[in-house]
Order: structure tokens, then C-alpha cells, then sequence
């Protein structure tokens, strides 16, 4: 049996007709899954290759909150400016809280960056994401209006289609698409008060749910919303979940960069002294070197940084040091069995 119980299966949470903001916490414990119950008796094994990314940055958030990052993902040598976590701050977006209960100005935001994804990339597929119905309601009014003008857009966004879907934060899991719209949706009202009720998020398991939405993009993820992380603050957030979000908002606001052992830094670690040298030696010859490029615990030793394109790696160097000694694959190559 193959699962994750780091993110949350779909639940009956938006089944009733009551607003997301008006339910009491429940504990997530009535709809655990089979999963849950076999690993009481069997054991674990975690697969850590992770796949899906074609950026580190999309998983690097999650390797780091969730799987002690622990999941292998491999550098870019390119800094695509097409890839990667994105974010878009709507500074008017108004939290309907006492009638449509969604963020209309947001929506529209979200209908036009979909416009744009399908004018600039109509091969790829995407994926919108509302924290609410009501905000996926809102988006979708959007994306109709829009449709009038581009038909082809319209088209796009059939729902059901390969290439695109609109959903819940709550019936994603298991979705992937190329690239991901997330809207968070809740704001400040019309009188300026934010509540830190973010609706699912805020109850008992709320950061699983975050952890859904946030890992679905293949090659890019925009993080659409109306508050930044200082509308939270660090110490405001009383469950896991809006802290999480809290966490997200900054991460997705520094472009994927703000995040504890993420990338590289311009302080120079090595693996072994022999790494040292090949570094010096470099260095001496005019290059400009990174150590440990990457976001998870594989990481290319020695980076050659191309000085005629700003973000790209003429060369990856893997020297004979301790990673090359603890990797599995590396023994396989040398043919030495693990002991």
C-alpha cells in the first residue's frame, strides 16, 4: 500500500451547506484512511525520490515542514524565470465576510493570470486552487466573463479536462497539473478588520491541508493573495495550519528562497578536503564557485556559475567525499555492496 499521511485525503467538510467560517473544529480522526490504520501494524518504508518538481523550490517547503527533508530532488543548472513559486499580492482584494464570503477582486486577479498562462503556455496544464467554494465560485464567475471575450480561453477551462481543473483546497489531493494557481481568497473586510479564520486551515490537521495544494505543481506554483505574512505575524497564528500559512506567504513572497537551508548561501561548506582543493583551485582559474547547490540532502558539491547569464551553472562537480560514500547509488557505481 502506497500513500502519504502528511496530506490529507478529501473530506466531508464542504458536504453541508453551512459557511466554512461558521464550523466548529472537528478532529480529522472520523475520516482517517486505510493508510492510517495499516501503518498501526505495518511497517514503513518512505520513498524518498521525489519526481514531480521541475524546480527544488516547488517541494522544498514541504521536504523542509513535513519530510524532515528527507525527499531527494535535484538542482536546475537554469534559473528558468518561468519556473518555480511565484507570488502575487492583490493590495485591494476585499474579503466579502458578511454576504458572498469570498474576494471578488482576487478572483478577477486569478482569471486574468489564467488568461495569461494559456496565451503563454496553451500546452501546459493548470490547476486553480481556492482556499473556499465560495472563492472557487467567485474565480470561476471570473474565468466565464473573461470567456466572452476569449473564447478559446473558455475552452481551456472545461471542467474535467486533462488540462485544467478548478477545485477546493479540500478535493485536490491526488491532482497534479504544470502549473498551479493558489488564491488564498480571505482578507481584510470592508471595514479593514482581518480574521484569522482561514476556514480549514484552522482546524485540527489544517497544515496537512495546506501541504495538499502546495505540492500539485509540476513547474510552477503562484501564490495569489489579498494579506502578506506581516497581516498574520508570527506570534498571532494560534493553530498549525495558520502558522504554516504564515511560513508560505513568506516563502512564496521571497520567490522560494526564504526558507532555512534552502539554495546555496555564499558560505562555503565542504564535504572533504579533497573538495576544498578542487574549490581553490577553481577559484584560482577565475571561476566563481558555489558549494552544496541544492534544497534537499542531495546536493552537487561544486557549482561553476556561468558569469555571462546570472542564475545559470556552466557545470555540476560530485567529488569523492562523505555524500558520495553515504549514497546507495554511488555504491552501485563503484560496485560496492552496503555493509
Amino acid at each position: 500500500m502506497i500513500g502519504d499521511n502528511k496530506q490529507l485525503p478529501p473530506t466531508s467538510f464542504f458536504s453541508t451547506g453551512d459557511s466554512q467560517e461558521d464550523i466548529d473544529n472537528e478532529d480529522d480522526a472520523s475520516y482517517e484512511t486505510v493508510l492510517d490504520e495499516c501503518s498501526k501494524f505495518m511497517f514503513a518504508h518512505m520513498l524518498k525520490w521525489h519526481y514531480r518538481s521541475q524546480d527544488e523550490r516547488l517541494i522544498a517547503f514541504s521536504n523542509c515542514h513535513f519530510y524532515g527533508n528527507e525527499l531527494v530532488t535535484f538542482p536546475n543548472p537554469v534559473q528558468n524565470p518561468d519556473l518555480g513559486v511565484w507570488f502575487k499580492h492583490v493590495s485591494d482584494g476585499v474579503y466579502d465576510r458578511g454576504k458572498r464570503r469570498d474576494n471578488r477582486r482576487e478572483a478577477k486577479v486569478v482569471a486574468q493570470l489564467a488568461l495569461e498562462h494559456f496565451q503563454r503556455f496553451p500546452e501546459q496544464s493548470l490547476g486553480i486552487i481556492a482556499f473556499s467554494e465560495a472563492q472557487a465560485d467567485a474565480i470561476r464567475e471570473q474565468i466565464e466573463i473573461l470567456g466572452k471575450e476569449y473564447p478559446d480561453l473558455e475552452t481551456f477551462c472545461t471542467d474535467n479536462s486533462p488540462q485544467f481543473f478548478l477545485k477546493a483546497l479540500e478535493n485536490v489531493q491526488g491532482d497534479e497539473r504544470d502549473a498551479i494557481i493558489l488564491s488564498v481568497g480571505y482578507a481584510r473586510d470592508d471595514q479593514g478588520k482581518l480574521s484569522l479564520n482561514f476556514g480549514p486551515l484552522n482546524r485540527q490537521g489544517g497544515e496537512r491541508r495546506l501541504n495538499v495544494p502546495v505540492t500539485r505543481a509540476k513547474s510552477k506554483i503562484t501564490l495569489v493573495s489579498s494579506i502578506v505574512a506581516g497581516d498574520i505575524g508570527p506570534t498571532r497564528a494560534q493553530s498549525k495550519g495558520v502558522k504554516l500559512l504564515y511560513d508560505y506567504l513568506e516563502f512564496a513572497a521571497s520567490g522560494g528562497k526564504k526558507l532555512q537551508g534552502n539554495s546555496y548561501t555564499d558560505t562555503l561548506h565542504f564535504d572533504s578536503p579533497f573538495e576544498e582543493d578542487v574549490y581553490h583551485v577553481l577559484v584560482q582559474q577565475g571561476y566563481t564557485i558555489r558549494t552544496q547547490v541544492g534544497c534537499s540532502g542531495y546536493r552537487i558539491d561544486l557549482g561553476v556559475v556561468n558569469s555571462d547569464r546570472p542564475g545559470e551553472f556552466l557545470l555540476g562537480i560530485e567529488c569523492d567525499g562523505a555524500s558520495y560514500h553515504s549514497s546507495p547509488p554511488a555504491r552501485d557505481r563503484v560496485g560496492v555492496s552496503p555493509s
